[in-house]
């Protein structure tokens, strides 16, 4: 399985990607009278750096980067939580199911978690003393994604870089 943008998958002769989740955001920290902060947060999205080193580069320039592209990645997000039902906070790959890990005793036990189709959501099957449980995915976007950047050295066995920034939609 491959991180894929736009439908196109990077392999690894590309270059295993790396791959960095950051925060975009509206927020800041409001001061009252007194200097004591108040967050507010108009909204968030995720911002994903992707790179990679290989025989060649990302193999990306097929792709219209002035339009919203699919971003399937294999970096996983994780959410913990006490309930046996909710909603994770990204779309899920449809080629990858959800997995999860119950927290007994300070060990982690394999947990059975299905997804609600069409949705975000999950449920859990409770497992004996579970103190929690983690619920794991690999997320899709939509983004706006920046033509990769490139390097490439021509001194023998030197391989082609390159990286991309990405902001979801």
């Amino acid at each position: 399985m491959n991180v894929e943008l736009g439908g196109v998958p990077l392999d690894t002769e590309n270059g295993a990607p790396q791959q960095e989740y950051g925060e975009l955001g509206g927020s800041s920290v409001g001061r009252r009278s007194g200097g004591r902060g108040v967050p507010m947060t108009h909204w968030s999205k995720t911002a994903i750096t992707i790179s990679g080193s290989g025989m060649y580069g990302a193999a990306l320039h097929g792709l219209d980067f002035t339009q919203p592209l699919e971003l399937r990645c294999t970096q996983p997000l994780e959410l913990s939580t006490t309930e046996l039902a909710g909603t994770v906070s990204t779309d899920v790959r449809p080629d990858v199911a959800l997995w999860a890990w119950a927290l007994v005793d300070g060990e982690r036990v394999r947990a059975p978690v299905a997804g609600v189709p069409g949705t975000r959501g999950f449920t859990l099957t409770a497992v004996a003393d579970a103190d929690r449980y983690i619920v794991c995915w690999m997320p899709v976007f939509i983004v706006k994604a920046s033509r990769p950047a490139r390097s490439w050295s021509a001194v023998p066995g030197e391989l082609h870089s390159w990286s991309l920034t990405a902001e979801e939609l």
